[in-house]
């Protein structure tokens, strides 16, 4: 891969090479490895070190990792005057770097990008941040991602990031600004993110703005969704605004969860009325109870 790799940049053609990088990077975990095998490879170790003015960004980005620390602090300072969206990864990792003189210097250089253009925090970037995270130095990153996106002009980067192809970087991003995102986006997420725990994480959110506004129709919106975990989520909603009512004519819905949560739902409207499952009743709001005696008749055989 790596012989590739210097082939590709070799060949001199810019937009070759930066594609290159990105597809490598769209694997954040391929990358980390990459990243801990070029160490080790004594082919790639014991090469000349390419001169870092006239490098292309493969050879560069490959020189990030080089055995060397005074190779890879070089690199991390020339990243700082020429950077670029796809090199970001390779900086992430060098934050996490074991040498203190490669470290500091990447942590510096993050944070003066990120504070110049938040947008270079590109998902690839976001998500080897998060795969460091778990090293034992390789928290900086993390929080340093935290520091665009809360801030007031976050909403465009946390607005690109949201649509990116990995559901961990929008779950990350979600958990981040779901207190700073607009009612309607949440919900839009709730309804139409592929991801399972993005459209929970979602629903969630939505659902505790409404219930703190008391706002019942998008709640009832929501729990019209197809998916389960968006239903459950609103119809839990429904029933904190004092709304048991909108949740009883779920009781023939596909899920178990919210089926037993209909049950309750209807204990609470007809406090006397005893719904199993399996009951053929829908009730609904007009719903009268049933007299109290219903159902207690007696079936005698005669001989």
């Amino acid at each position: 891969m790596i012989a590739a790799l210097l082939a590709v940049g070799s060949a001199g053609d810019l937009d070759d090479s930066l594609e290159a990088l990105r597809v490598l990077t769209g694997r954040p975990a391929l990358l980390l490895r990459l990243d801990a095998f070029i160490r080790r490879e004594p082919w790639y170790s014991t090469r000349p070190a390419p001169s870092l003015t006239e490098a292309d960004p493969v050879a560069l980005v490959l020189a990030a990792s080089h055995a060397d620390g005074r190779i890879r602090e070089r690199v991390v300072r020339r990243m700082l005057h020429q950077p670029r969206p796809e090199m970001m990864p390779f900086l992430v990792l060098r934050t996490s770097d074991w040498v203190r003189r490669v470290r500091e210097p990447a942590c510096a250089a993050l944070a003066v990008l990120l504070h110049e253009n938040p947008l270079l925090a590109t998902p690839a970037t976001v998500r080897t941040a998060l795969l460091t995270n778990r090293r034992q130095r390789g928290a900086f990153a993390h929080g340093q991602l935290l520091v665009p996106l809360l801030a007031e002009s976050g909403t465009a980067l946390s607005g690109r990031l949201l649509t990116a192809p990995d559901p961990v970087v929008r779950r990350f991003v979600l958990d981040t600004t779901a207190h700073r995102l607009r009612f309607r986006d949440l919900v839009a997420l709730a309804e139409s993110d592929p991801g399972r725990q993005v459209r929970a994480r979602a629903a969630e959110a939505a659902a505790r703005q409404a219930v703190w506004t008391d706002q019942v129709e998008p709640l009832r919106r929501l729990a019209r969704s197809r998916h389960a975990e968006v239903r459950i989520t609103a119809l839990t909603g429904l029933m904190r605004t004092g709304s048991p009512q909108n949740v009883v004519p779920y009781l023939d819905d596909p899920s178990a969860l919210i089926r037993a949560l209909a049950r309750e739902a209807a204990r609470r409207t007809v406090p006397a009325l005893r719904v199993r499952p399996g009951t053929a009743h829908r009730l609904g709001p007009g719903s009268r109870q049933p007299p109290s005696g219903t159902g207690r008749g007696c079936c005698c055989r005669t001989g």
